[in-house]
């Protein structure tokens, strides 16, 4: 997750994560840490939920709640997977219909790559579709002629 902490860090102009003072909280789609996605399936039905939860449903529910901007929905390829296509779209409906900056997000879910951001900081850097993310994803967002003319984003890293 230390790249999250670099696209925040990028999001406030800071130039090293070091810089960041605060809170940034993590939402998943499902909280079961496995590559493969069919057996992070089975393990999440077999974990259960917490005891204060009755249903997956209350748990989305709460978590999309607790949502307080700046909010980069960075699903990934799971935004499109049937078992989370609905919870993504939930999350991607709540942060549109607030008053979150979504400059980033195009307003037709389907539209949107949802790049992870261990991508979109990583290795997927230097992609067209990245640069404009980062781009957007400020909070003073860089205009369409800026991230034309190729304005850098910095490459920022954490400490040692």
């Amino acid at each position: 997750m230390r790249k999250v902490a670099v696209l925040f860090a990028s999001y406030y102009g800071f130039g090293s994560v070091n810089q960041l003072n605060g809170v940034v909280q993590i939402f998943n789609l499902f909280y079961i840490m496995e590559p493969n996605i069919e057996i992070a399936k089975q393990k999440m039905e077999d974990a259960g939920l917490p005891s204060n939860f009755q249903t997956p449903e209350d748990l989305l529910r709460y978590d999309i709640k607790q949502l307080v901007p700046p909010v980069y929905l960075g699903f990934g390829k799971l935004a499109l997977d049937t078992s989370f296509q609905n919870s993504a779209r939930l999350y991607f409906n709540a942060v549109m219909n607030s008053s979150f900056p979504t400059d980033y997000l195009d307003n037709t879910f389907s539209k949107n790559k949802f790049y992870h951001p261990r991508y979109l900081c990583g290795y997927g850097l230097n992609n067209k579709t990245s640069i404009r993310i980062r781009g957007k994803f400020k909070f003073h967002p860089m205009t369409d002629e800026q991230i034309q003319e190729g304005v850098p984003l910095p490459r920022l890293k954490m400490s040692k």
